[in-house]
């Protein structure tokens, strides 16, 4: 794919939790499945990070606004296996705000942003791939893993180990 490769380490944790939750007149049991992970740069597997791409037809091709996109960031493909691609949004409210019906890209991409101060999670992040059938993913295990090479190549929470969690 002539781009060198990053090499990440991910150090995967998964954490549940059970109780029980009112809806109604009902009593519900509910199960929470929480995955941490922390990367670091290190050598343990290659991770795939592109060139960045035209913000401009990207725009058009996820249905967001100008100014969606955070600058500060490249949006660029990422693979650690599965290639996705990233895409940075500027905040939750962006990412709630789009419509998985309106995403026009053929290959699977991964939106995410900061997320805000009372979110337990770092990152709040969605995965559209209407070019293989899938309107939007709540199994974005392969996707996490991506975006978690980008974070560390791009230095997203700085320089060093980085403790992670992504929600949706």
């Amino acid at each position: 794919r002539g781009v060198p490769p990053t090499r990440s380490r991910w150090c995967a944790n998964r954490v549940e939790r059970e109780g029980t939750a009112k809806v109604g007149g009902l009593t519900v049991q509910v199960k929470t499945v929480v995955a941490m992970a922390a990367v670091t740069r290190a050598v343990l597997f290659e991770m795939e990070i592109s060139a960045a791409l035209d913000r401009d037809d990207l725009i058009q091709s996820l249905g967001l606004r100008p100014g969606d996109i955070d600058n500060r960031y490249p949006c660029c493909r990422a693979s650690s296996g599965l290639r996705f691609l990233i895409v940075p949004l500027v905040s939750v409210d962006v990412l709630q705000r789009l419509d998985a019906s309106q995403v026009r890209c053929e290959e699977p991409v991964f939106l995410f942003a900061t997320a805000t101060a009372e979110m337990q999670e770092q990152v709040r992040a969605r995965m559209c791939a209407p070019g293989l059938g899938v309107l939007e993913d709540a199994a974005t295990g392969s996707a996490s893993c991506a975006l978690g090479g980008y974070l560390v190549e791009h230095q997203y929470f700085g320089a060093g180990e980085s403790r992670v969690l992504i929600g949706q």
